[in-house]
């Protein structure tokens, strides 16, 4: 019996040796087990564009954009206020997509409408409701598009600064509303990004984003370069929050306000912020929400990836 267990303790150890010999260098995998994901590599980002659909000449448009370079776009997207709209919303979201694959343009995001009355920070409890409502209706609405990410503000803000008084109880209902939303998202197999935002707007640093989205595990973000203007630079927020960044929206400012201008007209140091992302496993797109053609859009990511790579 005693040489029996020697035995087999023998051949433990003999497979053990035989496992990490045939697979060196490398950790074991259970079954199953998600593989860790590859580097990533800014040259791979795919280029794209945030735009309107026309009315007239859509399906010429994005052949235009393809022509132009452009794999990839994200949606500004009409209000849907109610069922019928809802409706007639699903039904062009279909032609949409029809138009998009036919030139082969990948439907990427859609960014939600942002207005006063669409506010998800809403202090008033009744008010906050009727937005996320009213949201969640537009976010089903506009599935047939398979989109991956949808992007929204969390709070509203253009002239009038929130109040610092108010800030907690904003901080809170915003929080509140993102949790709402995120499984109307999930729903329609895409994963709402909130977009950190300028001035008094809620989320306007990577402090108050991550207070945001405490526990929100299904809600990324999405980095607006254009945006982190006097409370912090973009480097720093990427440094902070990166591993959430799911997608991007990039422009050029003064350093003083938001301008949307094209990258190399501002003051933003663009190699810093391509790298950054690329640090955190960031796999693109380079979405462009900024002046500009197509062909310049397209042209400025070639710039910019040469300056990135000059190390």
């Amino acid at each position: 019996m005693k040489n029996t267990v020697q035995i087999c303790s023998l051949c433990v150890v003999v497979l053990i040796v035989i496992a990490s010999v045939i697979v060196p260098g490398e950790k074991h995998v259970a079954a199953g087990a998600a593989k860790p994901a590859a580097s990533a590599n800014f040259h791979t980002w795919k280029v794209g564009m945030s735009v309107k659909v026309p009315k007239d000449g859509g399906e010429e448009a994005f052949k235009a954009w393809k022509a132009a370079g452009i794999d990839v776009v994200e949606l500004g997207v009409p209000r849907v206020d109610s069922d019928e709209e809802a409706v007639q919303a699903s039904a062009w979201a279909r032609q949409v997509k029809g138009w998009a694959d036919e030139a082969g343009i990948q439907l990427w995001s859609i960014h939600i409408p942002f207005a006063r009355d669409l506010d998800i920070s809403n202090a008033s409890e009744a008010e906050r409701e009727k937005v996320v409502a009213n949201l969640g209706r537009l976010i089903k609405a506009y599935g047939p598009l398979g989109v991956e990410k949808m992007v929204i503000h969390g709070s509203y803000e253009i002239t009038n600064p929130i109040p610092l008084g108010d800030r907690e109880v904003r901080i809170a209902s915003s929080h509140k509303s993102l949790g709402e939303l995120a499984p109307f998202a999930a729903a329609v197999h895409a994963q709402l990004a909130l977009e950190e935002l300028p001035r008094s707007c809620l989320g306007n640093t990577s402090a108050e984003v991550t207070r945001l989205l405490a526990g929100l595990g299904r809600v990324g973000i999405c980095l607006d370069t254009n945006h982190l203007i006097k409370q912090e630079t973009p480097q720093h927020f990427i440094s902070i929050v990166g591993r959430r960044i799911v997608t991007i929206h990039v422009s050029d400012n003064d350093g003083i306000d938001e301008r949307h201008w094209l990258p190399g007209k501002g003051i933003i140091d663009f190699k810093l912020i391509i790298l950054g992302l690329q640090a955190k496993g960031y796999k693109g797109p380079w979405m462009f929400e900024s002046a500009g053609t197509a062909d310049e859009k397209v042209a400025d990511w070639s710039r910019l990836k040469d300056l990135a790579a000059a190390r």
